[in-house]
This record gives structure tokens, C-alpha cells and sequence, in this order.
């Protein structure tokens, strides 16, 4: 299996060049596991760790489409949620705002697809500390685009999917995550934050030296006034003054909005799992939505969800997934994050930790890397070495 020795050496050489200190790759062939196995370091300061494959990571914005998704899509499958539905539907406090694009003709199809309108990230939790600060923030943003017009990867329009849950079951978004997706699937090892020792917890940032970058340019963003920033507003103080982490973060969520305002559990970060729990996440959605003979999802569900949603915009988009475009389309371009390698039909997603799931049908592929590509701060590196690891993992040789 020549495929498989190509991707021992670039999981190496992910490690040799600095792209992370360690890894765990889980990957699968035609139903069977051809290799799983762990590389390189978990921490390398203040302590130093060998990594092991049996350890927890933070997924980061894989907690999209291994949380959110999927617990959207059991909505469904319980007649809970109408996708077509418009969110002010489900969520009163969505409504049109004097000034602003219209809102009342984003639907829940729309978050999941990244074509609501709303932007991608905003600092919430520079003065936001409750989840219901947090849905006004959001429902008062600006949109900065119509609904429907472009593909715009939004935390916020995850986050805002995480309240819609939340509001239609009446629970807790950690307890309705466990009771639709992790414990059916038997995802033992997955769930929002852990309490886990230290040793079994991969490290990520030393303190969040990039985010506070990223609110800096957006501070400045806001200083000059331009019309995408016409909504949520910082200033240099309130950076300067806010209590960032300083320490090596191992165990808590990496990701601001969801440690800072929204104590860890959101719907676009949080979750922690282990690779071996990721692939048989992926592993259900390869089986059209049955695990162990059991169903989890409707098969005309799960094909309708992994389709390209946007194929006249800018990015191919599934339901919550990213999709390989075909290669005559003007999407070819954009591509994906699995890189050309990746066939028509493909899905996957990658998180900011250096976390990642991909199918591809083409050659019944499935691949799961789990990195700490932020440790002790973020590489650069990681978007063309995934390419080049995929295009290993996807050879047909």
C-alpha cells in the first residue's frame, strides 16, 4: 500500500518542517483502518510530552460538523426544524434592523451553508459575557451581504445556530449535543471541555497571542471607518485591558468567543474529542448514516446535506461541510482545503488547532488528522501541507 508509506513520510515531514509539533493521523480505506497512528509531541513547553493516538484534542471549528450539524440535522429527522424555515422563526429576537439588509428571508439552510449574510468573526467577548448578550450582538450585527448572495464563513452564524438548538429543545447546548449525537454514537471520548489530567489533553497556544493580533486589526478596522465594520465596535483600550490568558492552554477551548463569552460551550468551538472518536464520526457519514447497522440519520438526509448547496457562489458548500466543486467549474479555482487532490463529491472540514475530517468517495478514503499546529504559537505551513498530505492519502497507488 504505497499511499499509506506516502503518508507516514509527510505526517514526518509536517514535523520536520515546523508545520506542528505533533500529530495523530486515523486513516481508512474502503471500510478498513490502514493506519492509525501518533507522531512527533503534545507540549513542548512548559513541560515536554510525547503525543500518544489515544489523546484528546481541542477540535476547534470541527465542533461544527461534529456538534452543530448533526444535532441540526436529528432536529430535523424529529420535525423539529425546517430547514427552509426562516430563523426569525425560530428565534424572535432575529428581525429586520432600520438600516440594515434584510433579515427575514435568512433561513436555517442558510447558516448551515455560510450564506446568511452575517460576517465571519467578530471580538463578542471583548464586552460580552452571557449567552443572551451574545444573541443580541449577533441579531444587531450588520449583514454584509443579502442572503444567499455569497459564501462568507461565519463563527457567528454557527454561534446563532447553537442558540436556535438551545431554544427549540429548551436544554443546554452541551446536554442536547450529548443526547442527539455523542452518546447514540457512542463517541465516548467527545463532549464540550474535559476534565480530563493534563498528560491525556493536548496543548494548544501559549496564552492567545493571535487572537489579540486579530482584535487589534480589527480595532484598527473600526478606527477607519470602513462600511463591513459598521456594526460591533473596539477600541485599543479595550484590548489593552482585558484579562487575556498568558499560559499554555491545555484543557480549555482555545478559541476567544467560546472561552471568554460563552464558557467554553458554543456552536462553533468547544468540543474536545480523540481521532479515533472523529473517524467514527466520519465513518457514519461514509455509511450514508448508519453505524453499527443502526441508523443515526435518514439516508435521503444525509445525501441531501453533503450535495454542493452553492454552486453559482464563490465557494462549494455542503450543509455545514466543505465540498470538493467539480473540476470544470468556476469553483475549481477557489478549490478546498484537501486541496486539487480532492474528488468531485468530497467533504470534509478543518478547525484552527490543525484539526481535520475529509471523505473521499472516489477512492473511499476517509482521513483524520488531529494537530497542534498552534503550539506554543500558530506555524505557518499547515494549508499546503494538508494539501500534499490528502494528495498521499487520496493516491489510488
Amino acid at each position: 500500500m504505497d499511499f499509506v508509506k506516502k503518508t507516514i513520510e509527510t505526517m514526518e515531514k509536517g514535523i520536520a518542517n515546523h508545520v506542528f509539533p505533533g500529530a495523530v493521523i486515523h486513516l481508512a480505506r474502503t471500510g478498513q483502518t490502514v493506519l492509525f497512528d501518533s507522531f512527533g509531541h503534545a507540549e513542548l513547553t512548559p513541560t515536554l510530552r510525547q503525543m500518544d493516538k489515544n489523546m484528546v484534542f481541542d477540535l476547534a471549528s470541527l465542533t461544527k460538523v461534529m456538534a452543530t450539524l448533526p444535532a441540526v440535522l436529528r432536529s430535523v429527522q424529529f420535525g423539529k426544524i425546517d430547514l427552509e424555515a426562516p430563523v426569525g422563526h425560530y428565534l424572535p429576537q432575529w428581525r429586520n434592523q432600520p438600516g440594515q439588509l434584510p433579515r427575514e428571508q435568512v433561513t436555517v439552510g442558510h447558516l448551515l451553508t455560510h450564506t446568511s449574510g452575517l460576517p465571519a468573526w467578530r471580538p463578542f467577548y471583548l464586552s460580552a459575557r452571557s449567552p443572551e448578550h451574545y444573541l443580541r450582538l449577533i441579531c444587531e450585527e450588520p449583514l454584509v451581504y443579502p442572503a444567499g448572495a455569497k459564501v462568507v464563513y461565519s463563527d457567528l452564524g454557527f454561534i446563532l445556530l447553537g442558540f436556535l438548538l438551545e431554544h427549540i429543545w429548551q436544554k443546554p447546548l452541551a446536554e442536547l449535543c450529548r443526547e442527539l449525537v455523542f452518546e447514540p454514537l457512542e463517541l465516548e471520548n467527545t463532549g464540550y471541555g474535559t476534565d480530563l489530567p493534563r498528560e491525556r489533553v493536548v496543548a494548544t497556544e501559549v496564552g492567545n497571542r493571535f487572537e489579540m493580533q486579530m482584535c487589534r486589526e480589527f480595532a484598527e478596522r473600526c478606527l477607519v471607518g470602513k462600511k463591513a465594520e459598521a456594526g460591533f465596535r473596539v477600541a485599543e483600550q479595550d484590548i489593552d485591558n482585558f484579562p487575556w490568558r498568558t499560559e499554555t492552554i491545555c484543557g480549555q477551548v482555545n478559541d476567544g468567543n467560546a472561552f471568554y463569552g460563552l464558557q467554553g460551550i458554543s456552536g462553533h468551538a468547544g468540543l474536545f474529542s480523540t481521532a479515533s472518536d472523529v473517524a467514527r464520526y466520519l465513518t457514519m457519514w461514509t455509511r450514508e448514516g448508519v453505524l453499527d447497522d443502526k441508523e443515526f440519520l435518514q439516508r435521503n438526509l444525509v445525501r441531501a446535506a453533503v450535495r454542493n448547496h452553492t454552486p453559482a457562489l464563490n465557494i462549494a458548500r455542503a450543509y455545514g461541510f466543505e465540498v470538493a466543486p467539480e473540476r470544470n467549474a468556476k469553483q475549481w479555482e477557489a478549490g478546498c482545503s484537501a486541496g486539487p487532490a480532492a474528488n468531485p463529491g468530497a467533504f470534509g472540514h478543518t478547525g484552527f488547532t490543525g484539526t481535520s475530517m475529509w471523505w473521499d468517495p472516489n477512492t473511499r478514503t476517509e482521513v483524520v488528522i488531529l494537530t497542534n499546529r498552534i503550539h506554543p504559537q500558530v506555524r505557518d505551513g499547515m494549508t499546503e501541507w494538508r494539501r500534499r498530505l490528502h494528495k498521499a492519502a487520496f493516491s489510488k497507488e
